[in-house]
C-alpha cells in the first residue's frame, strides 16, 4: 500500500501541478492579451500624440502667417495714415490758403470800389471844373 499510497500521492501531485500550469498558462495567456492591449493603446496613443503635435506645428504655421499678415497689413495702414495725414495737412494748408485769398478779395475789391468811388468823384469834379470853365 505504501506504493499505492505513493503512486496514489504522485497522481494527486501531477494533477495539482497540472491545474497549476493551466492556471498559470492562463494568466499568461490573459498577461499576453492584456501587454498586447497595452501595446495597442500605447501605439493608438502615440499616435494621437503625433497628430496632436502635427496640428499644433500646423497651427504655429497659420499663427506664423497670420502674424505676418498682420504686421504688413500694420504696415499698410502706418503708410496710410502717413498719406493720409499728409493729405490733411495739405488740405489745411490749402483752406487757410482760400480764407486768406478771400479776405484778400475782400480788401483788394473794397479798395477798388473805394477807387472807383474816388475816381468817380474825381471825374464828376473834373468834369465840372472844366465844364465851368468853358461855359458849357
Amino acid at each position: 500500500m505504501d506504493l499505492e499510497g505513493a503512486i496514489e500521492f504522485i497522481l494527486e501531485q501531477q494533477k495539482r501541478a497540472e491545474a497549476v500550469r493551466r492556471e498559470h498558462d492562463e494568466l499568461f495567456r490573459k498577461n499576453e492579451e492584456y501587454r498586447r492591449e497595452t501595446d495597442e493603446y500605447r501605439r493608438e496613443t502615440e499616435k494621437r500624440w503625433r497628430e496632436t503635435d502635427e496640428r499644433w506645428r500646423k497651427n504655429d504655421e497659420r499663427w506664423a502667417k497670420n502674424d505676418e499678415r498682420w504686421r504688413k497689413a500694420e504696415a499698410r495702414m502706418d503708410r496710410y495714415d502717413k498719406k493720409f495725414e499728409a493729405t490733411r495737412r495739405l488740405v489745411e494748408a490749402g483752406m487757410k490758403m482760400m480764407v486768406e485769398q478771400r479776405r484778400e478779395f475782400r480788401m483788394l475789391a473794397a479798395e477798388s470800389k473805394a477807387t472807383r468811388l474816388e475816381l468817380r468823384a474825381l471825374t464828376k469834379s473834373l468834369n465840372r471844373s472844366f465844364n465851368g470853365r468853358n461855359g458849357h
